[in-house]
């Protein structure tokens, strides 16, 4: 920006040699700190020996120059001093800086002899230097390139008389000239948008040359494209070149009268864009800064993840639209919190600073984090460096990945149960055929072991024990491999139109008598305008006898078990089913492993592991899903969703 506003200062300085007009530049205390050629001229001076001198030894020693910066101000006729001790008499215009803080004033000594007559400025200069002062302080006041136009053409009229002025943007990739703005009040197919060509336009023959062109009279115009400009009844134009490091565009002045423009107008024109042309690559500048500003912003807010910036002092700066709806907090509320405070709002606790590792080693850090919910978060710190090497910001990345992990445990779950399914459906048989005949010989040998002869025997006396055990045993086997071998294989009943609700209350009718035996408090909270559902009734009937089974064995004497039926509020074409207990509850590092094949927290000989294992695949086979939610000493929920029968 400081090479920016020399190059300025510059270009303004020699605007005011082309015109002969001395110029200063003073600071706040008063001194010069530049000024141009015109000066040394006027004043008799080397440029060198005025530079940190007191203004006051050369201009009039008036409140203007010492006052702090303000309004424009122009005195009266003052007298100013020559190096020799002679004077002039002259008006001086004092001009404050566009940034007040710099305290820096341009002094414009715009001669006016006690006489009336010029002293030191051609005759027709006057005029032209207000414009020149209007202009500079215009041009610099705004990084809009429309309002720059139109405040611009607005003071040049006073000047340059003109049907239609326009300004043609460059377009040096398609190598075209896009209308961009324009002043008339002439009916013209030249509107805002349009492009114009290169070849064969004097716009296009400035762009190439750099130089500005004037068209006497359009009837005898060498550009074949311009005297399309007659039949809008435009006769003479002129055209400027913005340039500045690189081609800008043109700015355009026509009229319906010929020989309008002449070499004149060219010199008010050409100083003219030279700051135009400064101002307009601004402008161009800032326009692809805020462009690309709110694009990032757009990004950033985009992203579904949790996004947050935070500075050196590990505060932060920004934070996306995801983190503030998840926090609750405002944009200006987040800034300046830390990420203990984000964190407490989503329900993570941090005993240690989570970014240490980044702020030290300026490396990328990850982390996994619950929440007090049980939701998983995986958590990154970015270092942000700069050209030095220096760590001067931290991106912090948090996305929920309880879904994922879920969906992670459900596919590796659903492999090990097809692998599993394959393995039993094959052992299964070839182990119940040797224990059926086991638990015949068993059967035979018990109906022997009555017999006087062997009763009598003092050796023999375990043995109907014995036995009895291992027909026990077997039998017990065989039930085993009878779950094995329903889980293996697809239920294969016959689907039809089911009312869960009546469903539910035929299982009861079943554990009626468990339940009360334990004085378990049953409650029934079931929709009664649910629809119905495509199901198999037996393998439904076999899901909830295992759910309830399970509720009524980790529920201790006088407990509650409840079933609530009611739509999916997250889709209108599914139903839901609640089994909810006060048991003991599962604790956070087993809910993952409930529904695995032989997993189980009963005791051994009490329960096989297949009971939550077949009521997976029971509820898969229907298109539904089951989800367990629970926690120690409160109680186990489990959630079954089935898909509704469509009607119409």
């Amino acid at each position: 920006m400081k090479t920016v506003l020399q190059s300025d200062c510059a270009e303004l300085l020699k605007a005011f040699d082309v015109l002969n007009l001395p110029v200063f530049v003073i600071d706040a205390a008063g001194a010069v700190v530049t000024c141009n050629e015109s000066v040394a001229r006027a004043f008799g001076w080397q440029r060198d020996e005025m530079i940190g001198r007191d203004a006051g030894r050369f201009l009039p020693a008036g409140g203007q120059l010492s006052s702090p910066a303000g309004a424009p101000i122009v005195s009266a006729p003052s007298p100013c001093f020559r190096k020799d001790g002679s004077s002039f008499h002259s008006r001086i215009a004092v001009m404050p800086a566009q940034d007040g803080r710099s305290g820096l004033r341009t002094v414009v000594v715009r001669d006016a002899p006690e006489d009336g007559l010029p002293a030191c400025m051609p005759p027709g200069k006057v005029a032209q230097v207000e414009l020149i002062n209007e202009l500079s302080g215009i041009i610099n006041s705004s990084l809009s390139i429309g309002t720059i136009f139109r405040m611009v053409v607005s003071e040049l009229r006073k000047l340059i008389a003109y049907s239609r002025a326009s300004l043609l943007l460059y377009n040096e990739t398609d190598d075209t000239l896009l209308i961009f703005a324009l002043d008339t009040e002439m009916k013209t197919a030249m509107k805002k948008g349009v492009t114009a060509p290169i070849e064969g336009t004097s716009a296009g023959w400035v762009v190439r040359n750099n130089k500005p062109w004037i068209s006497d009279d359009l009837t005898k115009t060498q550009f074949p494209l311009d005297r399309k400009l007659l039949q809008e009844g435009i006769r003479s134009t002129v055209s400027i070149p913005l340039y500045h490091d690189r081609m800008l565009g043109v700015f355009n002045f026509d009229s319906t009268e010929p020989g309008q423009y002449t070499e004149k107008d060219l010199d008010v024109l050409l100083m003219v864009a030279k700051h135009i042309a400064i101002a307009l690559e601004n402008a161009l500048l800032f326009e692809e800064i805020s462009k690309e500003k709110k694009e990032w912003e757009r990004t950033f807010d985009a992203i579904t993840d949790m996004v947050w910036i935070e500075d050196g002092k590990q505060q932060v700066v920004r934070a996306n639209q995801t983190l503030l709806a998840t926090t609750g907090f405002s944009k200006t509320e987040i800034t300046g919190k830390y990420c203990g405070e984000l964190l407490g709002r989503i329900g993570i606790t941090i005993a240690r600073c989570l970014c240490q590792d980044t702020l030290t080693g300026k490396r990328p850090t990850f982390q996994e984090l619950k929440n007090n919910t049980g939701n998983i978060f995986h958590f990154w710190a970015y270092p942000l460096l700069d050209d030095e090497g220096r760590l001067y910001a931290i991106v912090h990345y948090l996305k929920d990945v309880t879904g994922q992990r879920r969906l992670e445990q459900q596919l590796i779950r659903s492999d090990k149960l097809a692998s599993l399914g394959t393995l039993v459906a094959g052992i299964a048989h070839e182990i119940n055929n040797p224990l059926g005949i086991i638990a015949g010989y068993s059967e035979a040998l018990l109906d022997r072991a009555h017999e006087p002869g062997l009763s009598g025997v003092a050796g023999f006396e375990d043995f109907p024990e014995y036995l009895r055990t291992i027909h026990s045993e077997i039998f017990r086997c065989k039930g085993i491999l009878k779950s094995l071998l329903e889980f293996a294989r697809p239920s294969g009943g016959t689907f039809r139109e089911i009312d869960i609700n009546e469903l539910i209350k035929e299982v009861l009718l079943l554990l009626q008598h468990r339940t009360s035996k334990l004085q378990h408090t049953l409650s029934l909270t079931l929709n009664r305008g649910l629809p119905k559902i495509l199901a198999d009734a037996g393998s439904l009937r076999q899901l909830l006898m295992n759910l309830l089974l399970n509720a009524i064995y980790f529920t201790p004497e006088g407990g509650s078990i409840s079933i609530t039926t009611g739509p999916d509020g997250a889709d209108a074409g599914r139903i839901r089913l609640d089994v909810r207990d006060t048991g003991a509850g599962i604790p956070a590092d087993l809910i993952g492993k409930v529904f695995d094949p032989f997993f189980t927290t009963k005791p051994v000989g009490e329960g096989t592991g297949l009971g939550l294992t077949i009521c997976h695949r029971i509820v898969e086979e229907h298109g539904g899903t089951i989800d367990v939610e629970s926690e120690p000493a409160k109680g186990t929920t489990f959630i079954i969703k089935l898909p509704a029968i469509k009607h119409g």
